[in-house]
């Protein structure tokens, strides 16, 4: 099977009120590489790039939730 025919999805939000279905092969993760390199070399940013940055942090923090429920879900062949 293709990426492009790809079908699974995930639940984003699960139980919250921006709840929604997303498909596994467009969900975007935040680079937070470079992140991690300036916090080690100590670079000060600035408040804008902080405000982004803690976008992304949230976004990851977010989808690694939602990704957790997504693993603790039985599969439908479990169900049967």
């Amino acid at each position: 099977m293709s990426i492009s025919q790809d079908k699974r999805t995930i639940s984003r939000a699960k139980g919250g009120t921006a709840e929604r279905e997303e498909a596994i092969n467009e969900i975007e993760i935040p680079d937070l590489w470079f992140l991690i390199q300036g916090m080690k070399q100590g670079i000060v940013i600035s408040k804008r790039e902080g405000k982004r940055l803690v976008g992304a942090i949230e976004e990851t923090w977010l989808l690694a939730h939602d990704l957790k429920k997504h693993i603790q879900q039985p599969s439908p062949q479990e169900d049967k």
